[in-house]
């Protein structure tokens, strides 16, 4: 028996050490590479705090702009990309709702906040790079269906492509904007600029890089505009 007691409490030190040391490298991890903890809340679902707290805080700021709101036209809603993209770019009387991080899964519950939305003849809809990050493009399109299903019956829908972003996601974005493409149909339709701001590699094009390699520049917007205003306000685009 004494062997048998033996044994069994080396077993449970040995798992008490793995436990502390898997613990020890967890902590470690939060430290020092923070943005491997947030890379587990997107795969889980899970908003990462700060981004939350910054979510609310525009969607708030929108929900009381709307009030103030004539009935505008056309919604622009999605991600950073619509976020930053200055809307004086745009002829037709567009109202911006971007909110950076956000995904195409959020978007429907967004969508029912803002009053003014509702009314617009046209969405125009700016995301997907933050769900592909996240998970695969089946969940993405599934996505992208939910948001087409929150419209409004005398709503049309533009979607924009999603632009290139660096070479290790150019297979991903590139697989999901064709799907995105096909399902873009009865009263949808949808704006292909991945290509026209791609390099060789498939990576978002350094003349429209604002730096990071995700984000456009004022060049890259005014193309993304131009394509926009083609669909909106085609009598007015030279």
């Amino acid at each position: 028996m004494d062997g048998i007691e033996q044994a069994n409490e080396t077993v449970r030190k040995f798992i008490l050490s793995g436990y502390v040391i898997l613990l020890h490298v967890a902590l470690a991890a939060a430290l020092l590479r923070p943005d491997l903890v947030m890379a587990q809340h997107w795969r889980l679902g899970l908003p990462d705090r700060q981004q939350a707290i910054y979510a609310d805080r525009l969607q708030v700021h929108y929900a009381a702009r709307d009030r103030a709101l004539a009935n505008p036209r056309v919604a622009f809603i999605g991600d950073s990309h619509v976020q930053f993209m200055d809307t004086n770019l745009l002829k037709a009387g567009v109202i911006g709702y971007g909110i950076g991080g956000d995904r195409l899964r959020q978007i429907p519950d967004r969508m029912a906040r803002y009053p003014a939305l509702q009314n617009t003849d046209t969405i125009v809809l700016w995301a997907g790079y933050n769900d592909l990050k996240a998970a695969d493009g089946d969940a993405a399109i599934t996505a992208f269906r939910a948001v087409r299903a929150g419209l409004a019956s005398a709503q049309s829908l533009v979607v924009i492509a999603v632009p290139p972003a660096a070479p290790d996601y150019a297979e991903k974005i590139a697989e999901f904007n064709m799907r995105l493409a096909k399902e873009c149909s009865d009263k949808c339709r949808y704006l292909d600029v991945h290509g026209a701001l791609s390099d060789a590699r498939g990576a978002l094009h350094a003349s429209f890089d604002s730096g990071d390699g995700l984000h456009l520049n004022a060049q890259g917007y005014a193309l993304v505009a131009d394509a926009i205003n083609m669909v909106l306000a085609p009598e007015t685009t030279t």
